[in-house]
């Protein structure tokens, strides 16, 4: 008979998230190890008002993250580092407006 308890979960922290390239005012977000990471791109999406959490690519250690991975199976650090692109629908990628403009530069290569 096996022991219910034999079974531990795993810890629950908290991430301290650094955004690469610093975005104008979010540079640092937290996010639950338990969270998965479009909940983290949801997180940066509200933070990124006007970004729709689908037009985001997380990118970790050259790698992009995958939608339903939890983020306890990807970073192993307290600390993590993670470069946000914004993506049109088309699959472009957009420049991160500069601060002071309002305007969106769309770059195709």
């Amino acid at each position: 008979m096996h022991s219910i308890f034999s079974y531990t979960p795993p810890v629950t922290k908290i991430v301290n998230i650094t955004l690469l390239p610093p975005l104008p005012d979010h540079r640092y977000v937290t996010a639950c190890t338990d969270e998965t990471v479009n909940g983290l791109k949801g997180i940066i999406a509200k933070r990124l008002k006007g970004a729709g959490k689908n037009s985001l690519a997380l990118i970790h250690n050259g790698y992009e993250l995958v939608e339903n991975m939890k983020l306890s199976e990807i970073f192993k650090e307290d600390e993590v580092y993670i470069s946000v692109k914004s993506i049109n629908p088309k699959g472009n990628y957009i420049k991160a407006p500069e601060p002071e403009s309002s305007s969106i530069s769309i770059s195709s290569q």
